[in-house]
């Protein structure tokens, strides 16, 4: 993708103004871990991909978690919503400073993960997947595809989340075997 084309949405100042100073210049601020649906929709507006880049912590991976959970419902067919979480202990201000900006952006095209496959993990792997679980995750996971707006971007991501949570049904050819 064209790097003018995509957007890093970091938490504070100092990581844009470092990012910046390190020859990436599309980034913007959303102050604080609140992303809200007028900075998602006025970033929509410029830049076919948005990555919002969190600390590589807890409370960053809290704060991404209600990000994707707030942001799912405006993806659109042309427009591509990822999460890039740094190493433990890094944010991008001192990311980049250290590792220098092309280290950073070789680092964000291998490690970003779209939103509905984040999206997806997160309930994976905070379950015991168990079928009750399983039936739960459905259920959470179809309320928040049904919340996208493009009708066709629905169909896709809920079959995504289907289709994923079909691998944990029991096939007809395993229970002949028992």
């Amino acid at each position: 993708s064209n790097k003018y084309d995509e957007v890093y949405l970091v938490e504070g100042y100092m990581d844009v103004i470092r990012l910046y100073n390190n020859k990436i210049p599309n980034c913007d601020a959303n102050l604080g871990t609140a992303l809200t649906n007028k900075q998602v929709l006025l970033l929509a507006q410029f830049f076919s991909e948005i990555i919002i880049c969190f600390d590589g912590d807890e409370s960053g991976y809290k704060a991404a978690l209600r990000a994707a959970e707030n942001s799912l419902k405006f993806l659109q067919p042309e427009k591509q919503i990822s999460f890039l979480f740094l190493p433990n202990g890094e944010d991008p201000d001192s990311f980049v400073e250290s590792k220098g900006h092309e280290h950073f952006l070789n680092y964000s095209e291998e490690n970003k993960i779209q939103i509905h496959k984040f999206i997806f993990s997160h309930y994976l792997n905070n379950s015991k997947k168990s079928p009750t679980d399983l039936a739960m995750i459905e259920k959470r996971l179809s309320t928040l595809a049904n919340s996208v707006v493009d009708n066709i971007v629905k169909k896709y991501v809920l079959g995504f989340f289907l289709d994923q949570l079909s691998n944990f049904l029991p096939s007809k050819d395993n229970s002949k075997q028992k």
